[in-house]
């Protein structure tokens, strides 16, 4: 059996793309993880191929 490692960083991305497709909304997903609008785009600009699989 293999383990994968997974870092901070990708955990705190999943939890941003988890809220977006919650909510559907930056405005929404941002105040509901106590973040700006700005903090959510930043995150979602750092990792672009993984969000190509959302789009």
């Amino acid at each position: 059996m293999s383990s994968r490692h997974v870092s901070e960083r990708d955990l705190r991305l999943f939890l941003v793309l988890d809220a977006l497709l919650d909510h559907r909304s930056v405005t929404r997903a941002a105040s509901a993880l106590g973040l700006t609008q700005s903090a959510i785009s930043r995150k979602r600009r750092s990792a672009p191929t993984f969000w190509s699989l959302t789009g």
